[in-house]
């Protein structure tokens, strides 16, 4: 069970991460099907029979004709009428006799002849694009083949019924046994030479069937979706393992970094402008695990005051973390500032529905330093206020920028019972070395089936060099949260009530 676990998890993260790819692929794949719905059309089936009537071998007459002569087995007898039906001079007919637009070769490419299964019956089946075209192709063809054959025995047998006739008149005696043999291939001749067919007779004509060639466009549809979800999904698991290895296992993740996990968390959806109310009264679920993010804090640190949040990789949830863990200290009647020092991928503003624009753009130090222009307020979310710091991103000089962004930063503690920092991920990016100094405790957001292996690496390197320890874990995308919550997910969360001084 746990490796199907964890098979189902590693599917889960290479569709994730490669989302467009997936996308693509099913994409392709159903608008394939499409064009080629659109470009063909339907195709219908008729089907004319003729009934197989082998003659005496003794009674048929040695001519050069297309007869069918009895050998005792009915199998045989039918497939070789089968191969006798289809000709040249019957293609060419039908041909004629269909119109304009019709040659030999494409009246003998649309007709199939085939024996009926242990029967004496033979299938003549026409495809044409519609039904009624279809029935007249068989109906034509069988006319055909049969007007072939009546002019082939009338000019062949007229003249052996002539002499046959001269032969048995001729016997000496016409009672004898060869008298009588005579008499039943002149019998035989006669019906031929008035173009009666003795093998073959229509046994029933051709009608226009309902219902096109194939399966419906719906189903073709559906085939072509579920093909591309299997193609999509072997793109992402063969992509997933020829590129950078991703952590998914909470064993895999201490194995790199050694760290406490501090709470384990089901996926997030961050908080997008409308939104933001939710972030600030998260699920029970998300709650706890924030409340028992501070406690700890509390507990290892004598309550540190800035706390910086980074990842190893994007998309770690890094940045629903700082809303949530900012939000919880917040719900306790502490003053927060929740400061957004991504500078490559600022997202916090929106997140929190106050637009996508600083309120003023950062145009030199002197105007950086100015901590209550920059702050505002999260609606919605009493006591916690942003900051947003990319507008530092236009500063040439690094060691200016970093100088600028870090005594904002300590202004803010200062101003502040706790600042939450949220960075660019630390894996791929080294912003956040700069900010390390002016905060108390660092924690990192790691997202099971996510984070890179590669970009773990980096950022335990990166902080060993920095002498920095880093507080622990919290671990998104853990199945393990969602079983170890002791309540129901539905429970309410009394708020928390100031006392009154």
């Amino acid at each position: 069970m746990a490796d199907e676990s964890s098979f189902g998890a590693s599917y889960v993260g290479a569709m994730r991460a490669h989302f467009w790819v997936v996308l693509l692929v099913i994409a392709a794949a159903v608008g394939a099907s499409v064009a080629y719905l659109s470009s063909s059309s339907p195709s219908y089936k008729a089907t004319a029979r003729l009934l197989v009537n082998p003659i005496n071998a003794q009674d048929a007459p040695q001519l050069d004709l297309p007869l069918v002569r009895d050998t005792g087995d009915p199998v045989r007898d039918v497939q070789t009428a089968a191969s006798l039906v289809g000709s040249h001079h019957a293609d060419a007919l039908a041909a004629k006799r269909l119109g304009r637009g019709w040659t030999a070769a494409k009246a003998k490419a649309a007709i199939d002849v085939r024996p009926e299964g242990q029967t004496s019956i033979i299938d003549i089946t026409a495809t044409a694009r519609t039904p009624a075209l279809a029935a007249r192709l068989a109906n034509t063809y069988v006319g055909s083949v049969m007007a072939v054959r009546r002019a082939a025995f009338r000019s062949v047998a007229t003249p052996a019924l002539t002499a046959a006739q001269a032969q048995l008149r001729r016997a000496p005696d016409p009672n004898g046994v060869a008298a009588v043999a005579l008499q039943r291939q002149v019998s035989e001749l006669q019906a031929m030479s008035q173009g009666i067919d003795p093998n073959l007779s229509r046994a029933e004509a051709a009608a226009p069937s309902g219902s096109a060639l194939g399966p419906p466009d719906w189903l073709v549809v559906l085939l072509a979706l579920l093909a591309g979800v299997l193609l999509a999904s072997g793109t992402a698991l063969l992509l997933e393992s020829v590129g950078p290895q991703r952590i998914g296992s909470e064993d895999e993740l201490v194995a790199v970094l050694p760290l406490p996990i501090l709470a384990r968390l089901p996926l997030v959806r961050r908080a997008n402008g409308r939104r933001s109310m939710r972030a600030a009264r998260p699920d029970p679920l998300v709650r706890e695990a924030f409340r028992t993010v501070r406690v700890q804090l509390e507990i290892a640190n004598s309550r540190p005051r800035a706390l910086m949040i980074t990842s190893p990789t994007r998309r770690d949830g890094k940045t629903t973390t700082a809303i949530g863990l900012a939000s919880e200290l917040a719900s306790n009647g502490a003053r927060v500032i929740l400061v957004d020092a991504d500078l490559r991928k600022p997202q916090l503003r929106r997140s929190l529905g106050l637009g996508a624009e600083p309120p003023e753009p950062i145009v030199d130090v002197e105007s950086a330093y100015t901590l209550e222009d920059r702050l505002e307020a999260v609606p919605g979310i009493e006591g916690l206020k942003l900051l947003a710091l990319d507008g530092f991103g236009t500063f040439e000089s690094p060691r200016v920028m970093a100088t600028a962004m870090s005594a904002l930063i300590e202004e803010a503690i200062a101003s502040a019972d706790f600042v939450v920092v949220d960075t660019a991920p630390l894996g791929e990016v080294s912003d956040a070395l700069t900010l390390v100094g002016a905060v108390d405790q660092v924690l990192i957001v790691a997202r099971l089936n996510n984070t890179r292996r590669t970009s773990l690496e980096v950022l335990r390197d990166l902080l060993e060099r920095s002498n920095v320890g880093p507080a622990g874990y919290i671990v998104m995308g853990s199945t393990d949260a969602i079983r170890s919550y002791p309540y129901p997910r539905g429970a309410r969360v009394r708020p928390h009530v100031r006392e009154r001084a």
